[in-house]
Parts: structure tokens; sequence; C-alpha cells
């Protein structure tokens, strides 16, 4: 719990964080003249939207993500830069987390997701915020309400299937090549590829029972809270 405090807290996150960007595989703080950060807990579409955008604009876009840290929009803030929240109801973001991350228990899933959100109640920023279900299916509303909210006129992303299978080869092929530069070439799991698979499905279900046991009904009622806040805070 104290590593995901320290995780969340702008005050921590760039002096501890920081020493572990990767600047050779694309992944470091953000800096004045960047185009977008996108933060969201795992697995609630980073990788699609990051993609998504960078696909949809006519040159290159520099887009900062995936630190999973909701202290990344007070960094945002700090250089003026766009910024999108993408948010995943708690337990569909806790069972796909479970599965990519096999030996993670489902309470500590919904600490870290409570620990993800709630500095976002203490403390308003100016985030665009976009729910899993819209990232993955009307990401150009997104784009849209970015542009509205921060004054920028960023091109809409064409939601066709063929431009999501694309974003979709090109998720893959930059996390392949990542491990690769970092010289893990087999460093990603069974279930990391994104999109359905049954053996995915099988190990999701089997971390949907361990959400939903008795024993964890307060923090599961705890992240839900904190989900509908979220929400409520920042729907525009």
């Amino acid at each position: 719990q104290a590593r995901e405090r320290l995780r969340n807290n702008p005050l921590t996150f760039q002096w501890l964080w920081g020493a572990r960007q990767r600047p050779a595989v694309g992944h470091r703080l953000p800096r004045a003249g960047d185009h977008l950060v996108v933060e969201g807990f795992p697995r609630s579409a980073n990788s699609f939207a990051r993609e998504a955008f960078i696909a949809a604009q006519p040159g290159p876009a520099t887009v900062v993500s995936h630190f999973h840290s909701s202290a990344m929009f007070a960094l945002a803030e700090r250089h003026a830069i766009p910024s999108m929240l993408l948010l995943r109801e708690p337990v569909s973001a806790c069972a796909a987390l479970m599965v990519y991350q096999e030996t993670l228990q489902a309470a500590a899933a919904l600490i870290r997701y409570i620990a993800f959100h709630q500095p976002l109640l203490v403390r308003r920023r100016k985030l665009t915020l976009v729910t899993f279900e819209e990232a993955t299916t009307r990401f150009d509303a997104a784009i849209a309400r970015l542009n509205r909210q921060f004054g920028v006129a960023y091109t809409m992303f064409d939601h066709s299937d063929d431009n999501v299978r694309d974003v979709l080869d090109a998720v893959v092929r930059k996390r392949d090549e990542k491990y690769r530069k970092l010289g893990r070439p087999n460093a990603a799991g069974r279930f990391h590829l994104p999109g359905p698979d049954a053996r995915k499905e099988a190990a999701k279900e089997a971390a949907y029972a361990a959400l939903r046991a008795d024993g964890l009904f307060e923090l599961r009622t705890r992240a839900t809270v904190v989900y509908e806040r979220v929400k409520e805070i920042y729907a525009t």
C-alpha cells in the first residue's frame, strides 16, 4: 500500500519513478512540447488509446503513457500538456490485471485500483475523462472532447474495423520491439496480447470469482465508490 501511495503522489512520483525512465523504448516522463499524456489504471485501454491517437495524427505525435500513476496529470498540468484519463470499472479492470500479472492477488489489485484513483478526488485536475468502453469503440468522440477542453485541434481517429485492427497490430509490434530493446525478447506472458482470447477469458473468469469473494466486500465497495466519484467529478 505504501508503494502505491508513493507512486500516485505528485511530490514523490517524479523523484522515485523518474529514475525508472527508459527513453530508449519511449518510456519517459512528460516534458514541454509533448502532444498528449494518456494515463489509466493498467488494462484500461492505455495502449490502444496511445496508438489510436498516434495513428490518427497527420504527422509525428509524442504521447507519454504507461506509468500507471495519477501523478502524471500533475506533471501534464505543469508542462501545459493535454491529458486523458482512461477509466474502467474496478472489477473488470482488476480481473484483467490479474490475468496479465498472474501472481497478483485480488485484494492487492483492488488496493492498487483505489490508490490510483483516490488522489483525483482530493484535487481536481484538468483532464479529459474517457471510459474504457468509449476508448475501445468511439475514440473519435474522446479526441473531439479533448480538443474542446484543451483548445487544441488534433485529428479524429476513424474507428473503423480496419483501423482498429491496425492499431492492435501496432500495440503488439511495439510491445515486442520494446522487449527486444530491453534484452528480454520472451518477456511477454501468454496472456499479454490485446483483445479477446479463449484461454485469457477462462483465466479472467477465475479472477472475477476471486474478486467477488465475500471477504473482499469492503475493498470492492471502496473501489466502486471511487470509480463512481471520479466519473461524476470529471464528466463534462
